[in-house]
């Protein structure tokens, strides 16, 4: 894979990786990643399918962007590192820890994917009634040569990110299907949880679940913060907590 990153900071510092969320790129944690250069050797890598970064030429799961990310590490000679996620990316991290965790020294993960969020009965109930609207329009699509599955059903129902994903679609359907429960309770490495408290995509009791789930891991809310809480004047608070938290 052609991976693209952008390397800052002292080379004498620990090493540093930290990865964007989902439809997101370098260009979003660059002011995060500027921050802690001060402190780390801070590679910013593109996600495969993102930013300057290849699309795969398959479709990709969650365990081949974790053997991708440990392909970047072997082919920059980095033995281990500490790690920075935010949503997907940090999804990215959990399974990369799951599988190679003598490369990570402590990882932070910034209002993280990973696991099913837990929803109240009525949203259960209305998300039931939607797969059942679009399995009887594919059924009736399929069979009548109508596309109201393609035209009217996604445009009204499908996610942001399922809408921009464009050839990376199948991939983001397989990769947000992916509960890493199994792998998460597996890990012992220390980590950090920053959660914004109005964060809708990946809310805050999806952050004290993986506090339960992760053995070695402190919680932190950010009060009023949002799913993207390092953009702006917040980056040097966020920067700060993970200076903190990783250097101690």
């Amino acid at each position: 894979m052609n991976i693209h990153s952008e390397i800052l900071g002292n080379t004498e510092n620990p090493v540093l990786i930290l990865l964007h969320g989902w439809g997101h790129s370098v260009e979003v944690t660059r002011g995060l990643g500027q921050l802690l250069s001060s402190k780390f050797y801070v590679h910013l890598i593109d996600l495969p399918g993102h930013g300057k970064s290849a699309i795969p030429d398959s479709i990709w799961g969650m365990l081949d962007f974790a053997n991708c990310i440990n392909d970047y590490l072997e082919k920059n000679k980095i033995q281990s590192a500490f790690f920075v996620g935010h949503s997907f990316g940090g999804k990215t991290i959990l399974k990369f820890t799951s599988l190679f965790s003598s490369k990570v020294d402590k990882f932070v993960l910034i209002n993280s994917s990973g696991i099913k969020p837990n929803r109240k009965l009525s949203k259960k109930i209305k998300f039931k009634l939607i797969a059942v609207l679009r399995n009887a329009l594919k059924f009736v699509d399929k069979f009548i040569g109508t596309q109201s599955f393609k035209n009217w059903f996604i445009p009204k129902f499908a996610s942001p990110d399922y809408l921009n994903a464009g050839p990376m679609r199948s991939i983001f359907v397989k990769t947000v299907n992916e509960d890493l429960s199994g792998d998460i309770e597996q890990i012992d490495n220390e980590c950090l949880l920053l959660w914004g408290e109005k964060d809708t995509e990946t809310p805050v009791e999806m952050g004290k679940r993986f506090n339960k789930m992760l053995k070695n891991s402190k919680f932190v809310l950010l009060k009023e913060m949002d799913h993207v809480p390092f953009l702006g004047s917040n980056a040097h608070l966020i920067a700060h907590k993970i200076n903190k938290y990783l250097l101690t």
